[in-house]
């Protein structure tokens, strides 16, 4: 990686919805209401993804299990019932899988596809482009889009798209839930549980498959990444454009930030407004980074 690099981009949806592109997780929402509302009203029973979804990726890992066995109940009668027959032993595993197989494999599938189709302006047609972007600056982007080569014309190369690029048709793209599998208890992980029905322990094996197939490999992307972030060490100004700075990426900065000079790294972080740039620079300082050099600025500014 080329050495002179001294700006930094970390880049979030935010960015894209600044330029009024259709990438909001409402968005989504609607596509799949539309394309598979089957699924659509298994992210709405089970999930909880907030009014406008913007939940989602955090959701993944608070599936709502208790009312998953509710709703499915009626694959799971008690033994003694009188239309009881051993050809329903598995049915009830068999319906928590379908819902689990559907909120993991055909809920990303269905992601892909929405990606792929959202359209991206050009230098022309985009709304509120930035004054400011520095196109020989370094980016490290959270989407999946190409706005930064379509709209300011940011060489590939600059460019690193961490959780894929939907541009890239063998690419798979990344979306899930910071739950480390490996952190994480099993269900069937409790006093009492060689008492369970053996229908609900199996069941419980495939929710703890399902947590697995939705986790987040951010570790792994790192590592995977690691000449990537090893090249940031002459970094002098990061600015964040449009990322939430939520926990389910939060590994990412922490990895920036054993990279960089802690110490005279100057952060920037766009808001939407003054109300929210205390909770912005409380956070960035969480990673490590000193409170004198993180600056909070509007969008209007860039």
């Amino acid at each position: 990686m080329d050495m002179t690099y001294t700006r930094l981009y970390i880049i979030g949806n935010g960015f894209d919805l600044h330029h009024e592109i259709c990438s909001a997780y409402s968005d989504f929402k609607a596509f799949l209401k539309k394309e598979d509302f089957s699924l659509f009203r298994l992210v709405e029973d089970y999930l909880p993804v907030g009014e406008e979804w913007s939940e989602l990726e955090v959701a993944l890992g608070d599936i709502d299990v208790t009312y998953m066995f509710e709703n499915n109940s009626i694959y799971c009668p008690s033994y003694p019932a009188d239309d009881w027959s051993d050809s329903g032993h598995h049915d009830f595993q068999y319906e928590i899988g379908k819902v689990a197989n559907s909120l993991s494999s055909a809920l990303r599938a269905q992601f892909t596809s929405w990606v792929r189709q959202i359209e991206i302006p050009n230098a022309t047609s985009a709304q509120c482009r930035l004054l400011t972007l520095d196109i020989n600056g370094l980016y490290l982007t959270f989407n999946y889009t190409s706005t930064l080569t379509s709209v300011y014309s940011v060489p590939v190369i600059n460019i690193r798209h961490i959780h894929g690029d939907a541009a890239m048709q063998d690419t798979e793209l990344v979306l899930g839930h910071a739950w480390n599998p490996s952190e994480r208890k099993s269900l069937n992980d409790y006093s009492g549980v060689e008492d369970q029905d053996p229908r609900v322990t199996e069941a419980y094996d495939i929710l703890d498959g399902y947590f697995s197939a939705t986790f987040k490999p951010s570790e792994k992307i790192i590592e995977e990444n690691a000449p990537f972030f090893a090249g940031l060490r002459n970094i002098e100004e990061i600015f964040v454009l449009g990322h939430s700075l939520s926990d389910v990426d939060r590994n990412y900065f922490e990895s920036v930030v054993k990279a960089i000079n802690i110490g005279t790294t100057h952060w920037i972080i766009a808001c939407l407004d003054s109300d929210e740039m205390p909770d912005k620079h409380a956070t960035v300082k969480t990673f490590g980074v000193p409170a004198f050099l993180i600056s909070t600025v509007l969008w209007h500014t860039l």
